[in-house]
């Protein structure tokens, strides 16, 4: 409806936003730590972590865990701990060739997919949670790959890759088994798709365009509209989500009116006269 409305957040640079899989909370990343809102009035933050060195998590289908990546010992690495914050985080996926950069489980939470590399030279991968843990190419190309997002069914994968010079948005069928199929038409970034999985929304500038898309018998968009302008966004890593009912999204840092000062006169005395009514 365009309808913007501010959710209260630490004071702090919020990166990546995701909504539980059932819409009642609301995860981020904040001053490289994790915290959790309650969708309800005045709720009071939860914070998840505090080595100031987690960020990009994301759910579990469940919703009962977070996985995110974590610098705490310099290089990234994947975590995985309870939402509830009732258990410590217990690595998920360390690499001893390759830093993570940021990673997801799969619906079925069996695969682990998760990108690699640096800022010039970053590739997908994809491998199984036990068993065969094989590293598997999703998109290794000398092109820069980012921002993986498994389909709510956990049948494709949508991502961003600028293997043709400039950064768009593809999917492919999971177990990769074809060519990708691009989604975006003028550059876009940051995929995020439905929670019905019909949809598969992404940045094209300042942006945000929705893609229908259809999925059998094979992969195609139906078409595009814009839903969304004025979001900044971010690179490398979606920042916004979608809510699972469709009809609203959470968005790090969306100016609304630019901000303003506020300067207080006499402050001191102002808090002594609250203190002595007993009303700070």
């Amino acid at each position: 409806s365009g309808r913007t409305m501010r959710m209260l957040w630490p004071d702090v640079l919020v990166g990546q936003a995701r909504f539980s899989p059932d819409g009642a909370r609301v995860l981020v990343s904040g001053g490289r730590n994790l915290w959790i809102l309650e969708r309800t009035p005045n709720a009071v933050p939860q914070r998840l972590t505090s080595d100031n060195a987690s960020d990009r998590p994301e759910w579990t289908a469940d919703g009962k865990r977070i996985v995110f990546r974590s610098r705490a010992t310099g290089t990234g690495v994947l975590m995985v701990r309870s939402a509830d914050g009732s258990a410590e985080a217990k690595l998920l996926l360390a690499l001893p060739d390759l830093e993570i950069w940021q990673g997801a489980l799969s619906p079925d939470e069996r695969t682990i997919l998760y990108r690699t590399g640096t800022v010039n030279g970053a590739d997908i991968w994809y491998q199984s949670v036990s068993g065969d843990t094989t590293r598997r190419s999703v998109a290794s190309t000398p092109a820069v790959e980012n921002s993986p997002r498994f389909s709510p069914d956990g049948r494709w994968i949508a991502y961003v890759s600028n293997e043709s010079g400039v950064s768009e948005v593809f999917v492919r069928a999971f177990p990769i088994s074809s060519s990708p199929t691009r989604v975006s038409l003028d550059g876009a970034k940051e995929p995020a798709w439905s929670r019905d999985g019909r949809q598969l929304f992404f940045r094209s500038g300042s942006r945000i365009i929705r893609a229908t898309v259809r999925t059998s018998p094979e992969f195609s968009v139906v078409s595009r509209d814009v839903v969304l302008t004025g979001y900044d966004g971010q690179d490398g890593v979606t920042g916004f989500d979608v809510a699972p009912n469709g009809r609203e999204f959470v968005l790090p840092s969306l100016a609304v009116d630019g901000g303003k000062i506020v300067v207080v006169h006499g402050w001191k005395r102002e808090l002594r006269e609250r203190f002595s009514k007993g009303t700070p």
